[in-house]
């Protein structure tokens, strides 16, 4: 049982992969999801970046039917080194690492990468750990 639990990590494209995915930049991770464990509750990724100069957005505007959590980490020692703006239904901001955001079941969202190194972690509440099942 507790062998099972021990997930294994894959470096896998989102594009053709997930809903409103479309543009690759860095290296995304996929931690948890319905192919590396279908009985969780949980789909995790983290794409890591160097050096962004151009504005970055991967995918168009979404919602998802669940919670999730956006986290954006640099790679200086105090995770700073990364900014990005984050959109919630027609609010933007502008977050410097490390930088954490709530997005509540419905909120439609999206984030661009403006400049810098580091890594963008999502965490959504997905049952089976199916992103596409939960996402508008």
């Amino acid at each position: 049982m507790s062998k099972e639990l021990i997930l294994g990590v894959e470096e896998r494209s989102a594009a053709g992969e997930l809903k409103k995915h479309t543009e690759e930049l860095g290296r995304r991770f996929v931690f948890v999801d319905n192919k590396n464990y279908p009985k969780g509750k949980l789909y995790t990724i983290t794409r890591a970046v160097v050096d962004v100069k151009t504005p970055y957005e991967p995918a168009g505007i979404r919602a998802h039917t669940v919670d999730a959590v956006m986290m954006f980490m640099g790679f200086g020692e105090r995770l700073e080194g990364l900014t990005a703006e984050v959109t919630l239904n027609r609010e933007t901001f502008e977050l410097k690492s490390p930088a954490s955001v709530y997005v509540p079941a419905g909120v439609k969202h999206s984030y661009r990468l403006l400049k810098g190194s580091g890594t963008y972690t999502k965490i959504v509440l997905a049952p089976g750990g199916d992103y596409n099942a939960v996402t508008d």
